[in-house]
């Protein structure tokens, strides 16, 4: 009788570590779509910095879109990471759309933007009149991107 007690308390016991571990584990996929959107977002602020980088030989151009890179990289796992622990759910996608338009809808976009401006500046300069034309231009190619 006693050991029939053990062995019902040990079961619940790993029932509950089981449990624990599950939550734990649904968790990931989120993260991993969270990560996502941290990536765009940095993706954004660095192109924001404009070209120069003193720290590394890198532009903040080219981080931005190492980090938009790095967005891809997520965006593939955690769908597999979902299905895989059988966690998926409304809400990861949903939130899975959000980082994916920040991601690849805006921090592209900005960075294209910065880019231009950057790239086209001197030719600005060159010839005042075409500046309004220019900025014009820029605005256009980027909303038509996120279109």
């Amino acid at each position: 009788m006693a050991r029939l007690k053990t062995e019902v308390a040990k079961e619940s016991l790993l029932r509950r570590v089981r449990k624990q571990r599950l939550n734990y584990i649904t968790i990931l996929p989120s993260l991993i779509t969270i990560l996502n959107g941290v990536c765009g977002f940095t993706a954004i602020a660095f192109a924001s910095k404009g070209a120069t980088n003193g720290i590394a030989q890198l532009s903040h151009f080219a981080m931005s879109g190492y980090m938009v890179l790095l967005a891809m990289i997520a965006d593939m796992l955690d769908g597999r990471v979902a299905r895989r622990v059988k966690s998926t759910s409304s809400f990861g996608g949903q939130l899975d759309s959000l980082c994916d338009i920040i991601s690849f809808g805006v921090a592209p976009a900005f960075l294209m933007i910065k880019v231009l401006e950057y790239n086209l500046t001197s030719f600005a300069e060159i010839n005042p009149a075409a500046e309004n034309f220019l900025c014009r231009f820029i605005w256009l190619t980027a909303t038509a991107y996120i279109s």
